[in-house]
């Protein structure tokens, strides 16, 4: 805890301010689909749950910026039976609704999709006044995806629009809808086609999540495209009826940080958006994206504004996860405290999740424990195993469990852990079991990726006295790889034992998809077999989850690429940066001059250098901050050239974009060289400024630094020891790599601070 206080005090004398600001992602941790509402002074967003359970997840902010999570839809299994579902089937894209002192939210399940045997989606709504007590669902006549319920402010009714077939032939998909009866769930007037979106040619991008706005005489229908990866947009059409016909936005896609080939910035895959109106006037919009180190979909949200009767997000720029929202220099991100739950409440916190509908009741909550009631399904099963499981929020992060002391032994079968899970074909155990071919009980690890297993064991005692306590068990998770462990009482630091690239974790297997994320779970399980009746009883007494500020990969470069604060604080956030040079002086292409390219490079090559420096030069210390800063500040400097580049090029004037903006013909292209005249004509005098702001609040940095490093240095003195051996072996192998560094002194005014 004083570490971390401390390195909040650190980055509070770094980019103090008291402005609120808004970063993104809002609502972290997977939580795709964000359909948010206003209600007076109040704001609520409604995320996808697929196969967990309690289903839909609601959010609630006073302002826009600190979100808590109030409660689910559906709690009660007749409400949402998800028995025997698939991974990322269940509920889908919630929309949220008010209408007549009610909360309305429409959604559907999916089994599967499967157009031979005829299984599809089914659509349903449910009310609440509260938002915690919700009914039992209505389940709609019409069948397709994402729907939404769209009370009309002018003539009172009730429209259901959603993505579904728009004709029998082909089985292309577009908008669809009807009026609607909310009691009944049928549709009262025509069902109709609305609009096949902007990009009609491509089947698996067809248009869906419309959300449906009334905004002067127009009805806007906001709608995603593009498939669910990299392609994803946002795009908009309008209408005088709500039945349409709808004509497709100028200035569409209204979200796309794919265009252009942008394929590198810190957000992808943007879509699914909702508009709401904040209560003074100001428009803003909510939307599902993945930041770009092997993470999952997010809650996001943008400024929108209104621009000749059509909706602009985001000023039309890309979304950077640097940038705030709604505030002008409003500080840093915010350093979020250690999440304990020590189970001292009656009830289990709402924030864990159960895998399916559970048939029974698979946990006990009491005296500051959790007991868990394993049966015979495991993590690797399609059923409800005895596990519990929380969102993984953070690219940087730990999760610990503290297991329960006991009395006996376990079986081979017998196992109780803790898991980073993504599905039934891929989650990494770490936990406690009898030994396979040994006696007593063992430590064990299991790496699941897909259909391949990998498992690792020792013993931890040779009796069947039991267990006693003070057994912990550790997940660290970084942007490139997650690490089991465990500790022993009175053991300050974990053991790890085993680690599996990230990217297992954030991608589906060849043939399936994942649309949830990462979770770390609680489990128990006789895998395959009841749970003896004489075995011990099983459980948690304790679990903390803790951000890693200081535990940065060479991946990170992105995030200082893009305005990041030192990798969100740690000081290996400088190591990220100069990591990756040496790799790019081995590369086909030398170490390029512009600094933009130097972005570019350093994002799409950190991951093949990460390997490299594991193998070849153990590249596992800090490095000093002192050495490394400047080159950090020149990387920035470079960095946030590309992105007003990239800006320039979104209005239209840059390199590869036709020049009809300034009256030459659409089929002439700008070369670089009349893109660079124009940047340096129009905005030298601001680069400038920022260029000289970044050297002052890099050298300041050094020092605020400095005294971070001597803070854990004092807290942990062995914490830089191999520092030396580490600039030994990097200057063996690229000798000119402190040199370039000292160029840097030369280049950027800090005098080898």
């Amino acid at each position: 805890m004083k570490l971390i206080s401390t390195l909040g005090a650190c980055l509070t004398a770094l980019f103090a301010d008291s402005v609120t600001a808004i970063w993104n992602p809002i609502v972290p941790g997977w939580n795709p689909d964000a359909s948010i509402l206003r209600v007076k002074d109040d704001y609520y967003i409604a995320t996808s749950s697929f196969e967990y359970y309690p289903g839909i997840p609601i959010y609630h902010s006073k302002d826009l910026a600190n979100w808590t999570l109030k409660s689910h839809a559906f709690t009660r299994p007749e409400q949402l039976q998800l028995y025997g579902t698939p991974t990322s089937a269940g509920a889908w894209a919630p929309s949220l609704s008010y209408f007549k002192a009610k909360f309305w939210i429409a959604s559907m399940t999916c089994w599967t999709y499967d157009p031979v045997a005829r299984v599809w989606p089914r659509v349903f709504f449910a009310s609440s006044a509260d938002l915690v007590t919700w009914s039992d669902p209505v389940w709609a006549d019409p069948w397709g995806i994402d729907p939404e319920l769209f009370h009309d402010p002018v003539s009172g009714k009730t429209y259901l629009n959603l993505m579904a077939p728009n004709n029998n032939a082909d089985r292309l998909w577009g908008l669809a809808g009807c009026e609607v009866s909310v009691s009944s769930g049928r549709c009262v007037g025509p069902y109709a086609s609305l609009w096949n979106g902007t990009l009609p040619h491509i089947a698996s991008a067809r248009p869906e999540g419309p959300k449906t706005v009334y905004r002067g005489g127009y009805y806007y229908l906001i709608a995603a495209e593009g498939g669910t990866d990299e392609l994803h947009r946002v795009t908009v059409a309008r209408s005088k009826s709500p039945q349409g016909p709808f004509e497709a936005g100028p200035g569409n896609p209204l979200l796309y940080n794919g265009q252009w080939g942008f394929k590198n910035l810190t957000v992808q895959s943007t879509g699914h958006a909702t508009l709401v109106e904040a209560a003074d006037g100001k428009w803003y919009a909510s939307f599902l994206a993945r930041r770009n180190i092997n993470g999952s979909r997010e809650g996001f949200l943008v400024d929108a504004e209104w621009v000749d009767g059509w909706p602009v997000l985001n000023g039309g720029r890309p979304v950077l996860l640097s940038e705030q929202v709604g505030a002008e220099a409003a500080g840093a991100r915010p350093v979020p405290e250690p999440w304990v739950d020590d189970f001292s409440g009656p009830e289990l916190d709402k924030s864990w999740y159960q895998l399916r509908t559970p048939y029974t009741q698979n946990y006990k909550v009491f005296n500051g424990r959790l007991a868990l009631r394993p049966n015979v399904f495991g993590l690797s099963d399609r059923d409800t195993p005895a596990a519990i499981l929380r969102k993984q929020t953070s690219l940087n992060m730990t999760f610990s469990a503290e297991l329960l002391g006991f009395k006996g032994s376990l079986g081979p079968r017998n196992r109780i852990g803790i898991s980073s899970y993504l599905s039934e074909f891929q989650h990494q155990d770490i936990g406690l079991r009898g030994c396979v071919n040994a006696t007593g009980m063992c430590l064990y690890a299991e790496l699941r990726r897909n259909l391949a297993t990998e498992y690792w064991q020792t013993p931890l005692n040779e009796s069947s006295s039991g267990l006693s306590s003070g057994l912990t068990l550790h997940i660290r998770a970084t942007p490139l790889k997650y690490e089991l462990g465990y500790s022993l009482k009175g053991q300050k630091s974990p053991t790890y034992v085993k680690e599996i690239e990230s990217r297992w974790q954030a991608f589906a297997p060849a043939g399936w998809f994942v649309f949830s994320g990462n979770s770390f779970g609680l489990f128990a399980t006789g895998e395959g077999e009841p749970w003896p009746y004489n075995a011990p009883d099983v459980g948690f007494t304790k679990v903390t989850e803790t951000l890693l500020l200081s535990m940065c990969s060479p991946t990170d470069v992105v995030y200082l690429c893009h305005g990041g604060t030192f990798c969100q604080g740690g000081p290996n956030g400088t190591r990220a940066v100069t990591a990756v040079k040496p790799w790019i002086d081995r590369g086909t292409i030398r170490r390029p001059r512009q600094p933009f390219q130097l972005c570019d490079l350093t994002k799409a090559q950190s991951g093949r250098y990460h390997n490299f420096a594991s193998q070849e030069l153990g590249i596992d210390g800090f490095q000093p901050t002192r050495l490394l800063s400047p080159i950090m500040a020149r990387i920035n400097q470079g960095c946030r050239k590309a992105e007003a580049v990239q800006d320039c090029l979104h209005r239209g004037i840059a390199m590869m974009f036709w020049g009809h903006m300034d009256g030459r013909g659409s089929d002439q292209w700008w070369s670089w060289q009349q893109c660079h005249a124009y940047f340096a004509a129009n905005m030298s005098q601001e680069m400038m400024a920022w260029e000289a702001s970044i050297v002052k609040n890099t050298y300041d940095s050094v020092s605020a630094l400095d005294r971070w490093t001597a803070e854990m240095q004092r807290v942990n003195p062995g914490v830089f020891d191999d520092l030396e051996r580490w600039r030994k072996e990097a200057e063996e192998n690229d000798p000119a790599m402190f040199e370039d560094l000292d160029e840097v002194d030369e280049q950027d005014g800090l005098g080898g601070q």
